[in-house]
């Protein structure tokens, strides 16, 4: 898996890491399974977008939309959230096809969530 965080206000502002595969646990086929993930950077104070992909066998198999997120100052964090599910879609694609990705998340924190 490998995770870039752009600085939205100065995009030459970049943060890059790799998460080895073998650090994340196997969700077996047509099973649903609640992974956290801790990543072991950073970031300063500021507002990025992070981009994903997750890889196998040298291969991209899913690349994720811009999330956005904003590092706050330390102890003013109040948000937390759980996924629940998260689907793409299945079955050959090919470039350019679109794919769907849905995911449910409920937020148990005490604040929104962007």
């Amino acid at each position: 898996m490998h995770i870039q965080y752009v600085d939205i206000t100065d995009e030459e502002n970049v943060f890059d890491i790799d998460i080895a595969g073998n650090s994340l646990e196997q969700v077996d086929p047509l099973k649903e399974k609640i992974l956290s993930l801790e990543v072991p950077i950073n970031l300063p104070l500021g507002e990025y977008l992070a981009r994903y992909k997750f890889f196998f066998g040298g291969q991209i198999i899913l690349e994720g939309k811009d999330e956005y997120l904003k590092v706050w100052p330390q102890g003013t964090l109040a948000q937390s959230a759980e996924l629940f599910s998260f689907e793409v879609t299945s079955g050959d694609v090919q470039v350019s096809d679109l794919i769907k990705i849905e995911g449910v998340i409920k937020n148990t924190g005490q604040t929104a969530i962007k």
